[in-house]
């Protein structure tokens, strides 16, 4: 028989091997998977395959908290009435969000209770009884935290870290993950713990010109949001201290330019008057300076590079907006360089007495490895010693153990395929596809050899199509009782639904009609 005769007349057996084939080939061959990872939350380990390992199986750090925070949820509220609130409960207006459209009101700040921020409403004109208040944040404020720390942590050398939320009752909280060898939880509680506001507020003297006085006044001069581009955080050899170049956008840098020439920045340098910041002397003492705020407290001081006053006084600056900040130490620049470059919490996590976190060491990981494979191996010779017993038979029995086995395999190379990191729950998941799938293949064998043995393919064909409208129920059923567990944030038995699933797919599609060709040619080669 020609090859492709024995492939034609072998269909689903031939896809089979070439799926396990496939399977090895991401497993086994160096540098084999298709793009980027999905989860990013893998850690590195030196093992002979190519499959990627969470936290849990490769080691790193967990920290789950929730959103500091107050909502109220369908007031009649304006946009404009934002300060009006904050002044009512003696906050910044920053830390007041009002969506009109959506009819909340959001404050971000642990000091302020849900009674208050009731009470703050009501003196602004709005009915106790139109409105609800609860504490935690909104979706969208949610969504934008997690861009926002996601690009935060990775930046800051938590390689693969993600962020995800998660519903426990009726509370929302973040979790994020850093894997890696040598995580330490309480560096990544000090990256999460800055809302990462960043401001240049313009200080300059204001009873006369030498700065020497006792008067000042501090304008903000540029925001967050008003930058385009930042650079990379460099030594300066030239002066002490750490530095990197800030772009500001168009719209921004003329308004910038002309606020730096009224109050006498721009020209400070060539009346001999620069920035003399010290945060141990009076503020008055200070001169006219560019202060760079860094969450409501002072990093530092610029004085006025003489070239770029020039350009500004000259309407120039607008052409090239780039200007230099420098730090004295690198922690400082490093951090206002990061804010500037992921943008800053709208609201900050409660890392305190609600948030929780563990730390999995290399050695832990390499311990629960080891259990899972050999929990696996156990679960496999157990399911293959059964199914041995139980028919006697091992032209039925081995084709059987095999597939159950070919699914795991199927499901191992396109975990090392799409670069999926797996942990305990996956592992819970690629056992439980064991005991299905045998179950399954038992459900056909029983039905095949029922009664008086096979007696033609037509009495095969009919007897399989039987069993496998069984098997397409059952399956139909895990799907629908797993996909709630696959979609919503529920932790670790996502993973396991997801597993299950795709081991539920792969088992009606590829290997239980694969065994019912194998079983058919046993059973009616004569």
């Amino acid at each position: 028989m020609k090859p492709i005769e024995l492939v034609r007349n072998n269909l689903r057996i031939s896809i089979l091997v070439a799926l396990i084939a496939l399977a090895c080939f991401f497993l086994f061959v160096p540098g084999a998977g298709l793009g980027d990872d999905i989860g990013g939350n893998e850690t590195a380990v030196d093992t002979p395959t190519n499959l990627k390992y969470g936290i849990e199986l490769g080691g790193g750090a967990r920290l789950r908290a929730p959103v500091d925070g107050v909502t109220a949820e369908n007031v009649d509220v304006q946009n404009d009435e934002a300060q009006a609130i904050a002044d009512q409960l003696g906050v910044d207006l920053g830390r007041v969000q009002v969506q009109s459209q959506d009819g909340t009101v959001e404050v971000f700040s642990g000091n302020v209770t849900t009674a208050e921020l009731e009470s703050a409403l009501e003196a602004t004109g709005h009915s106790s009884d139109s409105f609800s208040v609860r504490t935690g944040v909104t979706a969208e404020t949610r969504d934008d935290m997690i861009e926002v720390l996601e690009t935060r942590v990775q930046s800051t050398g938590f390689t693969g870290a993600t962020v995800n939320e998660v519903q426990v009752g009726d509370d929302w909280y973040l979790v994020i993950e850093a894997p890696g060898r040598n995580v330490d939880i309480a560096e990544l509680r000090d990256v999460l713990q800055n809302r990462g506001v960043v401001q240049v507020v313009a200080h300059y003297p204001t009873d006369n010109a030498s700065g020497n006085g006792s008067g000042y006044e501090q304008q903000i001069a540029l925001r967050q949001d008003e930058i385009k581009d930042v650079g990379q955080v460099e030594n300066l050899d030239d002066q002490d201290g750490f530095g990197f170049s800030v772009t500001l956008k168009q719209s921004a840098a003329a308004d910038y330019s002309d606020l730096m020439v009224e109050t006498g920045i721009a020209s400070s340098v060539e009346r001999g008057s620069g920035c003399n910041y010290n945060e141990n002397t009076d503020p008055s003492q200070w001169g006219y300076c560019q202060l760079i705020v860094y969450d409501d407290e002072t990093v530092t001081g610029l004085t006025m590079n003489p070239n770029l006053g020039t350009l500004m006084e000259s309407d120039q600056f607008a052409s090239q907006p780039t200007f230099q900040v420098t730090t004295p130490d690198r922690q400082s620049a490093q951090e206002v360089q990061t804010s500037i470059q992921t943008g800053s919490l709208p609201a900050q996590l409660d890392l305190g007495e609600n948030s929780s976190s563990y730390e999995i060491q290399p050695e832990q990981a390499q311990q629960f490895r080891t259990s899972s494979a050999i929990t696996g191996l156990i679960a496999v010779l157990t399911v293959v010693l059964v199914v041995f017993l139980r028919y006697g038979n091992p032209r039925v029995a081995a084709p059987m153990s095999l597939t159950a086995l070919s699914e795991v395999v199927i499901l191992l190379g396109f975990a090392a395929a799409i670069k999926m990191p797996i942990d305990l729950s996956h592992v819970a998941g690629f056992i439980a596809v064991v005991g299905t799938g045998v179950d399954d293949l038992i459900i056909i064998a029983d039905e095949v050899l029922s009664e008086d043995g096979v007696s033609s393919g037509r009495v095969f064909d009919s007897r399989f199509k039987k069993a496998f409208w069984v098997i397409g129920a059952a399956a139909a059923t895990t799907i629908i009782a797993m996909s709630p567990l696959a979609v919503l944030s529920l932790g670790d038995l996502r993973g396991f639904a997801i597993i299950t699933i795709l081991g539920v797919l792969i088992g009606v599609f590829i290997t239980r009609p694969a065994y019912g060709n194998i079983l058919r040619r046993i059973k009616t080669e004569n």
